[in-house]
């Protein structure tokens, strides 16, 4: 909300300056979320407080209520009214639906900020398996299936500096070569998935 509210405020100083400046039919427009709930609401509040529209456009969808039902209202709210109030229906009448595939897809992707390229392009981190440190959050996986359970599953590379009390029955020449295995879940940064 405060980027948005100081991005509509600093693109109306521009805007005013130009004005003053004799520039002419130059339209500053300004495109809100449209969550007029809540937040959202306080949000168009005080952008239209700041720029002080001449038009204030609101898009209708078929079958739904104004956004703004209550233009009066809101516009004392903003202690501002514009000369023009517009009303048009939306270009989109009907949402399109996005089965819950898509959705991992899209999520998976974006936090790995892979846009036009292929995910297996990326440059991947690569960490000995013997400096690992292992926990399972949902499910106690006993150490003979770690494989088969680390096998095509999400997982969580954290920074984790804590030195661990290694069990004294395994021979330490052995455990140098394999990850340790945690019993409770350490609160660290992470850094990658």
């Amino acid at each position: 909300p405060r980027s948005t509210l100081s991005s509509s405020s600093a693109a109306s100083d521009v805007y005013k300056r130009q004005v003053q400046d004799g520039v002419q039919n130059v339209p500053l427009i300004i495109n809100t979320p449209g969550w007029v709930l809540g937040m959202g609401l306080d949000l168009l509040t005080e952008i239209t407080k700041c720029v002080q529209p001449t038009f204030f456009i609101q898009f209708k969808q078929k079958n739904q209520p104004l956004p703004i039902q209550d233009p009066n209202a809101f516009f004392s709210l903003a202690n501002y009214v514009p000369k023009v109030l517009i009303t048009l229906p939306s270009a989109v009448t009907k949402p399109r639906k996005i089965n819950a595939k898509y959705k991992r897809e899209s999520l998976f992707l974006s936090y790995f900020k892979v846009t036009n390229e292929r995910l297996g392009a990326q440059i991947t981190y690569k960490v000995p398996w013997n400096v690992l440190r292992i926990r399972f959050l949902n499910d106690q996986v006993p150490p003979s299936q770690v494989l088969y359970a680390l096998n095509g599953v999400m997982v969580g590379l954290s920074i984790d500096e804590k030195q661990y009390v290694t069990d004294k029955i395994v021979d330490p020449a052995i455990s140098s070569l394999y990850p340790q295995f945690l019993l409770t879940s350490p609160i660290c940064e992470c850094v990658g998935m």
